[in-house]
């Protein structure tokens, strides 16, 4: 593994092993019922998983695999948990990483209660066969959503809605939140010099020159909507659209404000209505 990747896969690991151990510490029930039921995490894995899935991810664990390997881990004993969140199930995609992924995002954000939804349209598992692979693909919804969630922070309104979408005419991944508005010089810095969306927090920018690099690799185009206040419960969208058309797109309330930063060439703004 070279350097640069195994201090990637470092980070994303003691982030996500931090963040799993404040969540488990913040519900004491759950903390009891792991406690209780981990000896019998390997029957669980035997009876519930699928064994070609989760074989292959421990076969293929890389830089970024790695990170879903403990998320499927925790969706496997959530099964035990089920009777606690029914209400809440999610729509399956098919693909176990994705699966386990949602699952440990629903987790977090019923824990910070955030209403989480997840929409579903088209085969997903088809989509990453020909479209991009579940790897990149988990790893890019991991770096929006944990942007996501850190942007919603204490506002009133709390709501996260993901759609992921895959048929004959397209491919898409789009993320709504209620979080708050981007720096007006993060659409300019997008993809080019590292701009954090949460710099109190410790951010680096780390994970939006991931989503930018996922974005150039499979060409695809990226979309940022916001919305004018009071017209929506969501302030933004990130879409990307997997067409190879490699376009950047803004659209935005702000747009005056906007383009007055606004130099480089391959950013297009709109007015939203």
């Amino acid at each position: 593994m070279q350097p640069v990747k195994f201090l990637k896969f470092l980070r994303q690991f003691v982030v996500l092993v931090e963040r799993n151990l404040q969540l488990i510490w913040n519900d004491k029930l759950l903390l009891a019922s792991l406690t209780l039921q981990s000896p019998f995490m390997v029957l669980v894995v035997k009876l519930t998983a699928d064994p070609n899935c989760f074989t292959s991810n421990l076969v293929n664990i890389g830089s970024r695999t790695a990170l879903f390997v403990l998320a499927a881990m925790a969706t496997f004993m959530g099964t035990l948990n089920s009777y606690r969140h029914d209400e809440h199930a999610l729509p399956v995609t098919g693909a176990c990483v994705l699966d386990a992924l949602f699952t440990y995002m629903q987790q977090r954000a019923l824990a910070q209660n955030i209403n989480f939804s997840l929409h579903i349209t088209g085969n997903i598992v088809k989509m990453t066969e020909d479209i991009i692979s579940g790897e990149d693909l988990s790893h890019l919804l991991a770096d929006l959503l944990e942007n996501a969630m850190i942007a919603i922070g204490d506002n009133e309104v709390r709501s996260l809605s993901v759609c992921l979408c895959h048929d004959e005419d397209t491919s898409t991944l789009e993320i709504s939140d209620s979080g708050n508005a981007f720096d007006v010089q993060l659409f300019e810095d997008f993809g080019q010099t590292r701009h954090t969306t949460h710099k109190d927090s410790g951010g680096s920018g780390i994970g939006l020159m991931d989503i930018w690099e996922i974005k150039k690799q499979y060409r695809a185009s990226l979309h940022i909507i916001e919305y004018t206040p009071g017209t929506s419960i969501f302030t933004k969208k990130i879409a990307l659209f997997f067409d190879q058309k490699n376009h950047y797109l803004i659209q935005s309330y702000r747009r005056n404000e906007i383009e007055q930063v606004h130099m480089r060439n391959d950013m297009f703004v709109l007015q939203s209505d």
